[in-house]
């Protein structure tokens, strides 16, 4: 039957119906043959011959997968026998576990959900199990170029993409929390990195791409394994092989989702290490010559991410030097002064106070508004990250305040019933204004728990006490809605200047319209600068880091305030 193949049964379909029964039983007793002498039969015959048929049986008569024994047979050629040293041939094959997969949903054909619960249940209902064996095979087909089976790692890699579609729960984990991403990114790159490319090559490249373009955006832990896995330069890669690959933009579009996670300092970090580790150590790698090479589309997402990665870095860099310090004020008996000088409420994680005697006479005040905070909000208000968030979008707040107020006359919305929605689940980022009074009305898409009603309710009283106070809302990475009452360093003017070329993030308003800080804004000055001591070269950018020393200097020839010199 495998030699006569398509171009025989094209034509002789109902030889291929009569035989198919009788072909599922005989290689299932053959699997099931335990003796030595068979081995060799196994590895030789069966196991290709076995994806053979099931590819033909599935090109030319796809309602012949449900046969009786068919999905037990590609289970059991899928488990495989196992291989010693000597061995040269996969003792498994993944072909016809693909075609009951790719079998078309209906009364008379297999389920997807129905053949990656059978497979499960193959491993003891062990999900991880699955993956993990797939991983390992993988590894393996995408190492040894002995392999005389060339479609192994297309196989392994659709069967990976397959399964990521599926609805089957502890298989949907398993891809989640085994060493997936790391493992894909790694054959990717030994795929790119394969003098003698073909046409399997490249489809095992797409597949793999399409893989991590459907994982990498599902969290920030996809996310950090693979920047650590070296993400970065493959997409580069990739995206200057856009004419071979048949990924069209999908590098442009994974870029964009790397820099929605580019705001929590772990992730940057990685992306830093990378980056430098590019700079330093690929010493044939030219950058500029690769992005000529890809689309218009990528070469827009590149420089919007290298941009504000390197903001990012110079505003952690700047943090570690306490610039820019949180204010607040008491919520009692109104005094300003730094956040870090004062106790927070344990119940609504939101007022601060001087000591638990103010907090004690605000109390009645603030009881009933304090009790309707939810678990998950005081949660979330508590993490560290959250912290960090706030930190870093009160510097964009005070940065952009001067765009921030232009915005709120537009929509004609007084000044001390303002708030600021800031969108960082998306690139570029977005700032958006509203009215506080409003809070509270389900107007906007982020008004669904108390403690916005509570901060909106706060911030208009703090701004009638004179405080310059905001109501500030971040919309993170993966549609978390996260509300904070925060003060401005100096006032809201719609006419305060401002650069009009920036250098660094780009932030749009809701039409996307581009945003500037103010004038002589100092993450803007330490950009230019460090591109000038680079002299606008990537390598020396990233690899000798030059805004690390221009933020000591700052801080070393202002040793006593929380201002910068340059």
């Amino acid at each position: 039957m495998s030699v006569l193949s398509e171009a025989y049964f094209v034509h002789h379909k109902p030889h291929l119906q009569k035989l198919w029964p009788d072909a599922i039983k005989w290689l299932r007793a053959i699997l099931r043959e335990g003796r030595p002498y068979i081995r060799p039969l196994l590895f030789e015959t069966v196991f290709p011959v076995g994806g053979q048929l099931f590819s033909l049986v599935g090109d030319l008569e796809p309602r012949l997968i449900v046969e009786e024994g068919a999905l037990d047979l590609a289970l059991e050629l899928w488990k495989g026998a196992d291989t010693n040293e000597d061995d040269e041939i996969e003792g498994y094959t993944a072909r016809p576990l693909l075609m009951c997969l790719n079998a078309q949903k209906g009364p008379a054909f297999l389920d997807v959900a129905e053949v990656a619960t059978r497979l499960v249940d193959d491993f003891d209902g062990d999900g991880d199990a699955v993956i993990e064996t797939i991983l390992d095979r993988l590894s393996t087909a995408a190492e040894e170029s002995k392999c005389v089976n060339s479609l192994s790692t297309t196989d392994l890699l659709m069967l990976l993409r397959i399964l990521a579609d599926s609805t089957q729960p502890s298989l949907l984990g398993a891809l989640m929390s085994t060493d997936t991403i790391p493992i894909v990114v790694e054959t990717l790159g030994i795929l790119l990195c394969e003098l003698s490319q073909t046409a399997e090559h490249d489809r095992s490249v797409e597949l793999a791409f399409d893989f991590l373009s459907l994982m990498i955006p599902a969290s920030t832990t996809s996310m950090h394994e693979a920047v650590d896995a070296g993400i970065l330069k493959i997409l580069l890669v990739v995206a200057s092989e856009h004419q071979r690959y048949d990924c069209l933009e999908q590098p442009a579009a994974l870029l964009n989702q790397f820099q929605t996670g580019i705001v929590f300092r772990s992730l940057a970090s990685d992306m830093i290490a990378s980056m430098n580790s590019i700079a330093t150590s690929e010493n044939n790698f030219d950058l500029p010559q690769v992005l000529q090479l890809a689309t218009p589309n990528f070469q827009r997402e590149w420089k919007r991410f290298e941009a504000l990665l390197l903001e990012q870095a110079i505003v952690f860099e700047l943090f570690d030097y306490d610039y820019a310090p949180e204010r607040g004020a008491c919520a009692c008996c109104g005094k300003l002064a730094e956040r870090k000088n004062y106790l927070k409420c344990a119940g609504c994680q939101t007022f601060l106070y001087c000591d638990i005697t103010c907090q004690k006479r605000d109390w009645s005040r603030h009881k009933s508004a304090c009790r309707k905070v939810d678990d998950e909000s005081r949660e979330y208000l508590t993490s560290q990250g959250c912290r960090v968030s706030r930190r870093l979008v009160t510097l964009q707040l005070n940065r952009y305040c001067s765009s921030i107020a232009a915005l709120a006359r537009q929509k004609n919305i007084p000044l001390d019933h303002l708030g600021v929605h800031f969108h960082h689940d998306r690139a570029p980022f977005m700032i958006n204004v509203f009215d506080c009074r409003n809070v509270g009305k389900n107007i906007y898409d982020f008004d669904y728990s108390p403690i916005e009603p509570l901060v909106a309710q706060e911030v208009q009283r703090e701004r009638t006490l004179g405080h310059p106070c905001i109501m500030l809302v971040v919309s993170h990475f993966g549609g978390v809605n996260v509300s904070y009452m925060v003060y401005l360093e100096g006032k809201l003017d719609p006419d305060a200047g401002r650069i009009n070329e920036n250098q660094g993030a780009l932030y749009v308003d809701e039409k996307d319209n581009v945003l500037f800080p103010g004038a002589s804004d100092v993450v803007e000055v330490i950009i230019a600068k460090s591109k000038e001591l680079a002299d606008n070269d990537w390598r020396t950018l990233w690899g000798r880091k030059p805004y690390e020393y221009l933020v000591e200097k700052g801080k070393r020839e202002c040793p006593e305030t929380n201002l910068f010199s340059y």
